[in-house]
């Protein structure tokens, strides 16, 4: 196996693992130029070459997913905690996303399934980029399992991940009242807001230090599962007039080269990127607190179940839903966090250690307030 291919495979079992996932229940399926397989299971470095024979004897549900699904790369199953959990709803066939990525990222429901009906399977990746599979009694089987697609293989455990915090918002939302429906239209236009561009020249040396500390600071959200993708999660201001972005295409860390700076007046910026709803809350939050350094919009799962279900965490935390007017108006003027409905949370502070600080504190105290919650219901 190629250098290339094992350091990508141990980029996803790495993720997977910082995501908490079990990795001796995981295995991973990447389809290769020549019509062979690279094969995974618990061990990157254990990966071997199948031909599409040797794959359908050994898998056939993940190797009749690939063959129906000829533009997919990867296909990664797994069996997270929450997705486990979610399999123990009874009569429970599908639920939508209440996160805003898992609908934009795994499709706008996640479907149950049993692992005997084998032929709803394929046709269900047609629409969607995972699914939850139950064990069939009938086959013996003891445990279900979680399917997802990618092009590459770290973009595939992203999904895992992504998937396994909207099932953790199913079940610790119960705890709050329950999760709350996000618009599909949502996703839709979030994806028509994030085109990725190619960014020509190299940067101004001068701002050199400003764009490491983003880029920095992005690959420590990443490490530690507070973001799981990088577009619209980070901005640090520059000077008076402008804050710097991540552009946040491709799967590798983030380098100061995929950073591009932006005018907190305009939005006019030197990486191509469109006006989404994540660039214009980071200007208006730039225009308005002159104090803020760094803002963070962390997507860490325990805040996240307290954003699907649009609920405040404490009277120290302010909660909007995702409209920029309602977003400023919760902060006010000495608010630095802030839960966004269907989406995680908003941070903001006077420097990058700062606000990093703050949302491990934030995810902290949700953590502690659904234990809690847990400790009333037991008594």
């Amino acid at each position: 196996m190629q250098t290339e291919g094992q350091a990508a495979l141990q980029a996803a079992f790495d993720k997977l693992r910082r995501g908490a996932v079990p990795l001796s229940r995981v295995r991973i399926v990447w389809r290769q130029t020549d019509g062979r397989y690279l094969y995974a299971v618990k061990d990157p470095q254990e990966a071997v070459e199948l031909t599409a024979d040797q794959l359908e004897e050994a898998e056939p549900a993940m190797a009749a997913i690939l063959k129906a699904e000829p533009g997919a790369g990867v296909l990664i199953r797994s069996l997270p905690e929450y997705a486990y959990g979610v399999t123990q709803i009874r009569n429970l066939r599908s639920f939508r996303p209440p996160l805003d990525d898992a609908l934009q990222m795994i499709g706008g429901r996640l479907a149950l399934v049993g692992s005997h009906e084998s032929g709803r399977i394929p046709g269900i990746f047609q629409r969607r980029k995972a699914c939850i599979v139950r064990p069939s009694q009938k086959r013996g089987e003891s445990e279900p399992f979680v399917l997802t697609l990618g092009s590459t293989p770290l973009r595939a455990a992203i999904r895992v991940l992504i998937l396994e915090k909207a099932c953790r918002a199913l079940i610790e939302g119960t705890l709050l009242g329950g999760i709350k429906r996000v618009s599909p239209w949502h996703a839709i236009r979030k994806l028509a807001a994030y085109p990725c561009p190619e960014v020509d020249g190299g940067l101004p040396v001068s701002e050199g230090e400003s764009y490491g500390r983003l880029a920095h600071c992005l690959n420590q959200l990443l490490e530690e599962n507070l973001i799981q993708t990088a577009p619209g999660a980070v901005a640090v201001r520059l000077d008076e007039s402008h804050f710097l972005m991540a552009r946040g295409c491709g799967d590798d860390p983030l380098t100061p080269e995929g950073v591009v700076r932006v005018k907190i007046k305009t939005l006019e910026n030197d990486g191509g990127l469109a006006p989404s709803f994540e660039l214009r809350l980071h200007a208006a939050i730039m225009n308005h607190h002159a104090h803020a350094d760094c803002v963070i919009l962390t997507r860490a799962g325990a805040s996240s179940v307290f954003a699907a279900c649009r609920q405040r965490l404490d009277a120290e935390t302010g909660y909007a839903p995702a409209r920029i007017g309602a977003v400023m108006k919760a902060l006010g003027n000495s608010r630095p966090t802030c839960i966004l409905g269907n989406r995680g949370a908003l941070v903001m502070g006077e420097s990058v250690r700062d606000t990093l600080d703050r949302c491990r504190a934030l995810e902290d105290t949700a953590r502690r307030h659904l234990s809690e919650k847990v400790r009333e219901l037991r008594g």
